[in-house]
């Protein structure tokens, strides 16, 4: 059984975001794939896809926040970018070192769960009140 897949409570309300969450699950799941058959290299390509998408899909984000006169903007691309930087350092210390694959999936699965579940849901209940109005 997969570490995670798709639910409703996971989508926060812009349908926008939440394809890009989908496909943020998708990645985490081939990662899981990955690990199961214990492929590092294709573990590290798929956590480098990882990190590419986040870039894209927080740029995104942020940009539908600065749109959105969101408040707390600046505190929000503060945990996005603190996610990079350790996903980056996760790929090197995978290619360079010995990172047991499992606590890399947990951490993912983890950050993801967490933030679209508070972070972003407060984001978007501020967007679509908001609009509302």
């Amino acid at each position: 059984m997969s570490l995670i897949t798709w639910d409703s409570r996971y989508e926060i309300g812009l349908p926008e975001i939440d394809a890009e969450h989908k496909v943020f699950v998708s990645i985490i799941q081939r990662i899981e794939e990955a690990v199961k058959v214990e492929d590092k290299e294709n573990v590290i390509k798929l956590i480098e896809e990882l990190l590419k998408y986040a870039d894209f899909h927080f740029c995104s984000e942020e940009n539908i926040m600065i749109r959105e006169e969101y408040p707390d903007y600046h505190w929000h691309r503060k945990l996005h970018q603190r996610l990079l930087v350790e996903l980056r350092d996760r790929i090197q210390i995978i290619k360079y070192e010995y990172i047991d694959f499992n606590v890399l999936l947990k951490f993912l699965v983890a950050w993801f769960k967490g933030h679209t579940q508070i972070e972003d849901k407060k984001f978007a209940a501020y967007v679509n009140k908001k609009l509302s109005i």
